[in-house]
């Protein structure tokens, strides 16, 4: 896959150009199926497929004042998501409040036909462009009777019936209810970090952890409480159960932690970046009357933690 962070290192030699456009947050089932069209499509008509996304975020970009917003995959998340999902083109358009206040006419006109010259279009049936989001599926198909490109609009898709977006993917991580954003994801939810010095609290209990500094700010973090997580770090995976909470029964500074203990790792790695994939929720954060309750508690985590990470077989169908 080839990545250009601007329309300037964009060639023009790319030839019969299938082409979509969005954020793409947590790059999801729905945005797999929107690609698989466009190589199915470029497979017809001997082109190549291109998806331009925008970074950073549109929201961020419109309302800086507005910090509700967590963002499921970090820029260089998704660049690796678009990867697997067999994209030729990626361009990483930069987002500003110049180019959020073009008309959808200037949009189609200026930055879709005239940077890309595409063949067709494959969009999402809720697919917004342009100022105040004016511009929609019956903007392009106007272009589309004027002989400019083809259009391809794709459905809601559902899996379980559950309803695919990355709205209610958020919802359900910051809910703790990883499994099910997982299963609308088609991929693991994951956080990357610096191994940080905590407090070495956990040694107290048995059971050492290495504090996580995520490595972006903007990115989601999940509900408090237990996870049972895999954690990848040097090129192995590990086993282990991740922390999201405030200690409560440990006296500390009151500061909402990200902890995560690996099954059988001895190794020192603070200074060293580590990712946790989420699997599955534990339980909640509680206080426990002494640390012999929390230590009989977190090896009753652990136990159940291994059974589910020793069993995992799960297969994600898209309803078409």
């Amino acid at each position: 896959m080839n990545v250009y962070r601007s329309l300037e290192e964009l060639p023009q030699t790319i030839k019969n150009p299938v082409i979509t456009f969005g954020s793409f947050d947590g790059v999801h089932l729905g945005h797999s199926y929107v690609f698989n069209r466009m190589k199915a499509i470029a497979n017809e008509v001997e082109g190549e497929t291109i998806v331009t996304t925008f970074h950073p975020h549109p929201r961020k970009v419109i309302y800086p004042s507005d910090k509700s917003l967590s963002l499921i995959t970090t820029i260089e998340e998704k660049i690796n998501l678009f990867e697997k999902n067999n994209i030729d083109h990626l361009v990483i358009m930069p987002f500003s409040v110049e180019f959020s206040q073009i008309t959808p006419q200037e949009y189609i006109e200026t930055f879709i036909i005239k940077s890309f010259r595409p063949h067709t279009i494959v969009i999402g049936y809720d697919h917004r462009f342009g100022l105040n989001r004016k511009g929609d599926i019956n903007t392009l198909r106007w272009y589309e009777k004027n002989n400019q490109f083809k259009v391809v609009e794709i459905p809601q898709k559902r899996v379980e019936t559950m309803k695919i977006s990355s709205t209610v993917i958020r919802k359900s991580i910051q809910n703790g209810d990883v499994v099910k954003a997982n299963t609308l994801l088609g991929h693991n939810f994951k956080l990357s970090g610096t191994v940080i010095h905590g407090e070495k609290l956990g040694e107290k209990i048995g059971y050492k952890t290495a504090n996580i500094s995520p490595v972006s700010k903007e990115k989601l973090i999940p509900g408090e409480g237990i996870y049972a997580v895999f954690v990848n770090y040097d090129e192995y995976q590990y086993k282990g159960m991740l922390y999201i909470g405030t200690k409560p029964t440990i006296r500390s500074n009151g500061q909402k932690s990200i902890e995560v203990h690996i099954f059988d790792f001895n190794e020192i790695v603070y200074g060293k970046e580590i990712e946790v994939e989420f699997i599955e929720f534990i339980r909640k954060d509680a206080t426990f009357g002494s640390l012999e309750e929390l230590r009989e508690k977190i090896n009753s985590d652990r136990e159940q933690s291994l059974k589910i990470l020793n069993g995992i077989r799960r297969n994600y169908k898209i309803e078409i």
